[in-house]
């Protein structure tokens, strides 16, 4: 495992889609401990990085100011994002 600071980091993770993917509806994380208020940002990259081919590069998708609440567990936002099947996002 690895501690995660959401506070002032970021993290990107790479994830291909499932063969019979066609659209994202729901997004989030998880937080350990009840922290103070902010919003977050979720988004989704495509894998045609400038500088690395194969991470993350152009910003496909994005939703901004999610309330995360004050409480730990999930943080989720409802999206309509469309998506390729068998394909490498970040």
């Amino acid at each position: 495992g690895f501690l995660f600071d959401a506070d002032t980091r970021l993290l990107v993770t790479k994830d291909t889609s499932p063969s019979t993917a066609v659209k994202i509806t729901e997004i989030g994380w998880w937080c350990d401990n009840a922290t103070e208020e902010t919003n977050f940002e979720v988004g989704l990259y495509a894998a045609d990085g400038s500088v690395v081919p194969g991470e993350a590069g152009t910003l496909l998708e994005v939703s901004r100011t999610n309330a995360k609440g004050t409480t730990a567990g999930w943080k989720k936002v409802t999206v309509d994002w469309t998506i390729s099947p068998n394909t490498v996002y970040w």
